[in-house]
């Protein structure tokens, strides 16, 4: 992930539920740190119903 976002992805082409699903404290992080979009269709409320 860092080495494609040094090279120009966006963060915010990765829907923040689908890093909530994954569990991985290490991808959550990341992406909270570049500033994942935390509000649009409320990533928290759907993170865990699947």
């Amino acid at each position: 992930m860092e080495l494609l976002v040094e090279n120009g992805a966006e963060v915010a082409s990765v829907p923040f539920v689908e890093v909530l699903r994954t569990w991985g404290p290490k991808i959550i992080r990341f992406f909270l740190a570049h500033e994942a979009d935390l509000i649009r269709d409320q990533p928290f409320a759907h993170a865990r119903t699947r």
